[in-house]
């Protein structure tokens, strides 16, 4: 932790020596953070009100003394803001007194044993997650000088609000997420009131009459309001094997906009992360072109309660999870698990993809290796990935022998139930090939086809080293007569290529033979219209309830009405703090890229996309049903 440069790779684009500053303050905070965690456990509660008046006096200027912590705190608070213009040295300043009032009080409230009224509990959790002095930290660390008239906007602060209360609260009643107007149900008594203990209301320090909060956000004394607050807060969800007699116990996670956010329980794994009717569960394919806006919509599909969102499975496990015999459990584990060769040739070339989502990924020389599900899969699902991959290695191995499908099911059934989930989305670039191999494995499920404008996606593909890499494949495969893109070639074939082709076949290799080759644009073109005219013919031979399009524009446009439609596509219900949600994940910055073109590029491009084009418009999807109809007419 304390290596000169690990800052560095956190905020690689931060100010180097106030990166290192603010790494050193951050330590120095965590420390005395730990230590008031410590003495609220009861090892030194006579210590708490001391390290709370050093670290107040330090950043407020006064001398550290003797206190090794008071001198270390010093330093580092020194180094970092030194160079501070005054409002942002306030906005610190004031942040961190906050955050330390907020320990203070819950110190007192642990001592004191006194139940809080929500609205009593929110301040000193939003002061206990730090948000403030950790933004103004970031501001400086990253050079970005945002005015003080931005940071303390009423809309900036209102979103600070709604995480505090996401991260505070959980789950509000009946499992939705927490709003303003939810905050209503803590009056009621507590008779009505579906998570209150059946300790009297009128504890010490609770205003009559009022319900305690919620058990996760209430304060316990058998743990510490500290250990409350972590677990809140959301770490990767984890089985612990449960003791005799005991039920398993399972982290609570924020409800929204988070992966893993369903609290799961026996009883949750019993009922909505079950199948419906004994039958195979909702299933649904998002398919399409890449570059269309099918990344933002993964993120969006992970923000539903009720939906799995199994983020680039097929491109990380590719055509091989599916072999045509019955396979074991170990067999087919290792189909799963072993490392995609395409994309671990790149990771050990030090050309990942924003796409691989592994810490490790990122660090040449370091990254080989990592198993397929985790690169982009399990870190969608989660903040440990390398500890879920373990343990559904741990289970997947000793199942039976049977069929590919039906292990990819049961899988799918083990992550329902693992984040709380009752319907499965999985969406993949460039994926449309897919559809047949995907309908007779999985004849009841659904597809997606999600594509965007020809010139704006051939445009994105040529900036995007993966499917620069593509286009690169497909002329060794040109050149050589290769059966197909990824066929091993023979040393004569290697032979035949230039030295800028035959280089892309080493591992390692080196990424400007990717990244600097020119390569012409129409060419991206050409190569969007066969994918989309390739999806959309083999999507048209499917009974047309099956499958849906979804133009990636008309997201952009209709926003609400278009998750709407999606949702009921999935069997589930569009819940109105999703929506929201969704909506505010959408970025339409790069919408009419390609008009910025000089007109003769942007003419040729065009013409390669018109195929493409052509075939998206015969295609048209299936007729809507009467539903679809209303949705599409909604006002946004």
């Amino acid at each position: 932790m304390r290596h000169d440069n690990w800052p560095c790779w956190v905020y690689p684009r931060g100010v180097t020596d106030r990166v290192r500053a603010s790494a050193d303050l951050t330590i120095c905070v965590s420390v005395c953070d730990n230590l008031l965690t410590d003495m609220q456990r009861g090892l030194r509660p006579d210590r708490t009100a001391d390290v709370t008046a050093t670290v107040l006096r330090v950043v407020g200027g006064a001398p550290p003394g003797d206190d090794p912590l008071a001198v270390m705190t010093a330093e580092a608070w020194n180094g970092l803001t030194a160079a501070m213009r005054p409002g942002r040295r306030r906005r610190v300043l004031d942040g961190i007194h906050d955050y330390v009032k907020g320990e203070a009080m819950a110190d007192e409230v642990h001592r004191t044993g006194r139940r809080l009224t929500i609205d009593a509990y929110l301040p000193m959790r939003g002061y206990a997650i730090g948000a403030r002095p950790w933004t103004a930290m970031l501001d400086f660390v990253l050079d970005m000088d945002l005015p003080d008239e931005l940071l303390d906007s009423p809309g900036l602060c209102r979103a600070r609000e709604l995480a505090v209360m996401h991260s505070a609260l959980g789950p509000g009643p009946g499992g939705r997420a927490w709003t303003p107007a939810s905050k209503a149900w803590a009056t009621s008594s507590p008779a009505t009131s579906p998570t209150t203990s059946s300790a009297p209301a009128t504890a010490a320090g609770a205003t009559s009459g009022t319900a305690a909060p919620p058990a996760a956000a209430r304060p316990s004394s058998a743990t510490g309001s500290r250990s409350v607050r972590r677990r809140a807060v959301g770490r990767p969800l984890r089985r612990i094997v449960p003791r005799a007699g005991r039920e398993p116990e399972v982290s609570p996670r924020r409800t929204l906009c988070r992966p893993g956010a369903r609290p799961v329980g026996r009883e949750r794994c019993a009922g909505r992360g079950s199948r419906v009717g004994g039958g195979m569960r909702s299933v649904t394919f998002v398919v399409g072109s890449g570059r269309s806006g099918s990344t933002a919509l993964s993120r969006i599909v992970r923000a539903h309660p009720d939906l799995l969102s199994l983020n680039e499975f097929w491109a990380s496990v590719g055509t091989r999870a599916l072999p045509g015999g019955p396979v074991g459990g170990a067999e087919f584990w290792r189909l799963i698990a072993d490392p995609h060769p395409a994309f671990d040739s790149m990771v050990r070339s030090g050309m990942p993809m924003a796409e691989f989502l592994h810490p490790r990924a990122a660090r040449r020389g370091e990254g080989g290796g990592i198993p397929a599900l985790s690169l982009m899969v399990l870190p969608h699902l989660t903040d440990d990935p390398d500890g879920l991959f373990e343990e559904l290695k741990g289970t997947v191995v000793a199942w039976p022998r049977r069929t590919a499908p039906e292990h990819h099911e049961a899988l799918f059934d083990v992550l329902c139930a693992r984040f709380g989930r009752r319907a499965v989305v999985e969406r993949s670039g460039y994926s449309g090939h897919r559809v047949p191999q995907l309908h007779a494995a999985f004849p009841g499920a659904k597809f997606v086809h999600m594509f965007r404008d020809g010139p704006d996606c051939a445009l994105s593909m040529s900036r995007h080293p993966g499917f620069r890499l593509i286009l690169l494949r497909r002329e060794i495969q040109a050149r050589t007569g290769a059966a197909h893109a990824d066929a091993p070639l023979t040393e004569e074939q290697v032979r035949s290529l230039p030295p800028e082709l035959a280089g892309l076949l080493t591992v390692p290799f080196d990424p400007a033979l990717v990244l600097d080759r020119p390569l012409p644009l129409a060419e991206f073109g050409a190569l969007w219209s066969q994918v989309v005219t390739e999806a959309a013919d083999h999507l048209g031979r499917l009974p047309q309830e099956q499958w849906i399009p979804l133009a990636y524009e008309d997201l952009l446009d209709a926003p609400r009405r278009e998750l709407t439609r999606l949702a009921a596509f999935f069997g589930v219900e569009p819940l109105p703090q999703w929506l929201d949600a969704g909506c505010a994940m959408l970025d339409g910055g790069r919408r009419g890229a390609s008009l910025r073109l000089p007109p003769g590029e942007l003419a040729a491009l065009r013409e390669r996309c018109a195929p493409g084009m052509r075939a998206l418009k015969a295609a048209g999807g299936p007729p809507l049903t009467a539903d679809q109809r209303l949705f599409r007419r909604a006002p946004q």
